[in-house]
């Protein structure tokens, strides 16, 4: 079992040292990280302590974060292959060029649209808690980024889904014969751009006008 120190982790984590006020760890915590503590040390968040996954080094300074967030505990427990991803970007806001990124690809087929876009919202997230909770994000940053969220995972999924269609019954098009486009529109905190990490979207799904 795991316990937690008025400093960060220890228990089965592989300190070493003397540790002191221990607590139970949350259900859900990061039971899979190992900590490496100079034998000096007290608390584990000492400059010289490291909390590993593999070969992969935590930053300390993430620790009011993963205490704080079972989401982001779990989150990292579940896909360590993030770590290395936030480690190199989690001290800048998430830009929409990070967001549109890995969505510039090709897709053999619909469950790797469906992975990519799941992974895409795991990874926005976790870096949004990281810096909200590590004091490094405004509210503003957030309501802006999970903003972008929703705005590049739809236009791209609308994109996508459109081609597809399209190659099967092909273009919709109006009274006069022209193409025409799906149009969504965001409602409510999507349409004021302040959503927060656990609002749901609203949308209106039209076209401009009638036809085949």
């Amino acid at each position: 079992s795991a316990t937690r120190t008025s400093g960060g982790i220890a228990g089965d984590f592989g300190c070493s040292g003397s540790l002191t006020r221990q607590t139970t760890l949350p259900e859900g915590g990061i039971d899979h990280y190992n900590w490496v503590l100079d034998k000096n040390d007290i608390l584990p968040f000492r400059p010289s302590c490291r909390r590993t996954i593999m070969d992969t080094t935590l930053d300390p300074r993430w620790q009011a974060a993963v205490h704080h967030s079972r989401y982001l505990a779990n989150l990292l427990q579940a896909h360590p292959e993030l770590i290395p991803e936030l480690l190199a970007t989690w001290e800048q806001p998430f830009t929409e060029a990070m967001l549109q990124a890995p969505l510039r690809q090709e897709f053999a087929n619909d469950d790797a649209v469906r992975t990519t876009l799941r992974r895409l919202r795991h990874r926005t997230m976790a870096h949004l808690v990281l810096r909200d909770l590590c004091g490094l994000a405004p509210l503003s940053e957030i309501v802006e980024c999970m903003t972008q969220l929703a705005d590049v995972t739809t236009n791209f999924a609308l994109e996508h889904y459109h081609r597809q269609l399209v190659t099967t019954y092909g273009e919709p098009l109006d009274k006069a014969g022209h193409p025409q486009r799906l149009l969504i529109i965001g409602m409510g905190k999507l349409g004021g751009r302040e959503l927060n990490v656990s609002s749901d979207v609203d949308y209106i799904f039209i076209y401009p006008e009638d036809g085949d």
